[in-house]
């Protein structure tokens, strides 16, 4: 499994020659016809043909032909064949289709798979039981059962004693005492589960009522990672649990996507530091003032690159407005964009499509000043 140390080492990676750093979406709908998916590798690497080393690009071809068995949800690859660097991850989580080349291995998307997926505790919860889940990059690795004190006859009424809930009546005064010293006790025990398994996000599972009365019992540090909540009883399987855990972290992510969005849009409408709009987001790229891209994935947009400065733009010109060299035309702004972020030192954020950001170009930023 994919670990933080292995991010660090490509991170810590210095070489003298470009870095192929292909990522490569495997979406179920082409599971069972995978020359799908080789239609769109040979696509990507189409895209860097004119800058990557020819041994690099053999390498991924040659590694997906006679290595990758093609499970699971996304793969990514690092090719520097120059510098001895050779990495290929798959994963159980959905990684946005991309290819770069440059200096170092483009590690952003990891990064932002990392934040997402990296580490996140479900605690299904009832009146007299709880199991913990740790999740890591979309799969299980450690699960844990703490049982509390018996609450009587919660079934007398046609709830489940199982489940620990009650339809048509609630618990009495002293069960009611029982069930909240259960979840102290509880509470306690996800604490120091998810400190163990350094978790950085938290989902709560259980019947509406349960979760949202057991939040109250969380230490704020866990409130504030609190990611989402879903329903699901002691009898859900274990893989159920753990495909209701990624869709609700894919909605959690999505909903920061479209803040970030909205973030930038207002700073944009009040003349700070935002901007929208792709020729606006590459003129400030150009000057060194983006701090964070926003980026529509697979956005492709044609423009044009100064052969002088290297000024980027989407506006046709006799000339460049910073140099005054001509203009040569480009197939795809946006990849220029990247490119130059990473190398400002930046940060790189790829939305999916539907969000805010369609109505700018697909692009947008926040800037240094």
């Amino acid at each position: 499994m994919f670990e933080r140390t292995d991010l660090e080492e490509l991170t810590a990676f210095e070489g003298k020659h470009p870095v192929v750093s292909l990522y490569l979406n495997l979406p179920s709908h082409l599971r069972a016809t995978p020359d799908g998916y080789r239609a769109r590798l040979k696509t990507l690497l189409r895209q860097v043909q004119d800058r990557a080393s020819g041994a690099d690009l053999s390498a991924i071809e040659q590694f997906f032909e006679a290595e990758f068995d093609w499970v699971g949800r996304s793969v990514a690859v690092f090719s520097g064949e120059a510098d001895g660097l050779w990495r290929a991850h798959p994963f159980s989580v959905p990684l946005r289709s991309y290819v770069h080349v440059g200096e170092k291995p483009f590690i952003m998307p990891l990064a932002d798979l990392m934040e997402t997926y990296g580490s996140c505790v479900v605690a299904l919860v009832n009146h007299q039981s709880m199991k913990l889940y740790h999740i890591q990059l979309g799969e299980i690795s450690t699960s844990e059962t703490i049982s509390g004190d018996e609450v009587r006859n919660l079934s007398a009424t046609g709830g489940s004693r199982q489940d620990g809930t009650v339809r048509g009546s609630s618990p009495s005064t002293h069960n009611r005492e029982i069930v909240k010293a259960n979840w102290r006790v509880f509470a306690d025990a996800l604490d120091g589960f998810a400190r163990q398994s350094k978790a950085t996000a938290l989902l709560l599972a259980g019947s509406e009522e349960t979760v949202v009365q057991f939040k109250e019992m969380l230490a704020s540090q866990w409130r504030t990672r609190l990611h989402g909540m879903f329903t699901a009883s002691m009898m859900t399987a274990d893989k159920d649990i753990r495909e209701q855990a990624l869709a609700k972290l894919q909605e959690h992510q999505k909903a920061v996507q479209i803040e970030l969005v909205d973030s930038i849009r207002a700073a944009a409408a009040r003349a700070a530091n935002g901007i929208v709009g792709a020729a606006d987001t590459l003129e400030a790229l150009h000057s060194g003032r983006v701090h964070t891209l926003a980026l529509v994935e697979g956005l492709q947009t044609p423009g044009y690159r100064c052969t002088g400065c290297g000024f980027v733009t989407t506006v046709a010109s006799d000339s460049c407005q910073f140099c005054g060299n001509t203009l040569a035309a480009i197939p795809n702004v946006a990849e220029y964009a990247v490119r130059q972020v990473v190398d400002q030192g930046g940060t790189v954020e790829f939305l999916e499509a539907g969000t805010p950001l369609d109505q700018v170009d697909g692009m947008a930023a926040l800037l240094r000043y």
